[in-house]
């Protein structure tokens, strides 16, 4: 079967890091909207990850490629099957998965394109009955809440990370994109900005 390598830096402590907790997360877990863990190896050095191949690549390729051309049909169904991955990491197994990075480049698209989220890499697991748990800061800029900056409650920051993603899908541009006049701006304070003076459909790709 055709498969995807992940290949660890040496020498990376934080890539070490990285590599043992997506094994020891997305191993455990099976859903139809989640990169599948085929295997790993740690031997002479080498660290490395074998995921299922996605022959349509990651979405932000299809957002933000110069031959972008990605229907709505299809950034519709993008949107409901992050969602549903969410979903059930946050809910439906039997720990709370908090993923800490999602984003355009974490969510990847099979020949169908359908969602398989990726990247576990910055993960935690949380007991659902001890309800939002700080953590140390960690994910990417722009898709990081505010909240989360302040508070260190990385589960609420999950949601707010889907939502840049699903602004992402529906106007197609970057978190951080040129706007207008070639200035560089956060683009949710740009849709903010034209929801507030009743022109948001400017934003719409």
């Amino acid at each position: 079967m055709p498969v995807a390598v992940k290949r660890i830096s040496r020498g990376s402590r934080q890539g070490i890091k990285e590599y043992t907790t997506e094994v020891m997360i997305i191993s455990r877990l099976r859903h139809r909207n989640l990169v599948q863990l085929i295997g790993w190896c740690h031997e002479k050095g080498e660290l490395l990850l074998v995921y299922q191949f996605m022959s349509n690549g990651s979405l932000d390729c299809h957002l933000f490629g110069e031959n972008s051309s990605l229907p709505w049909p299809e950034r519709y169904g993008i949107a409901l099957e992050l969602a549903f991955s969410l979903l059930y990491l946050h809910e439906e197994w039997e720990q709370c998965v908090v993923h800490r990075d999602i984003k355009a480049a974490n969510v990847m698209l099979d020949s169908g394109f359908h969602v398989k989220l990726g990247d576990f890499g910055l993960a935690r697991l949380v007991d659902h009955e001890l309800g939002p748990q700080t953590t140390r800061l960690a994910g990417t800029i722009g898709y990081m809440s505010p909240k989360y900056i302040s508070t260190g409650r990385a589960e609420e920051s999950d949601v707010y990370s889907f939502g840049v993603v699903c602004l992402e899908i529906a106007t197609g541009r970057r978190v951080v994109d040129y706007i207008e006049d070639g200035l560089e701006m956060c683009m949710v304070e740009w849709v903010w900005e034209l929801y507030g003076n009743g022109n948001h459909s400017v934003a719409i790709d």
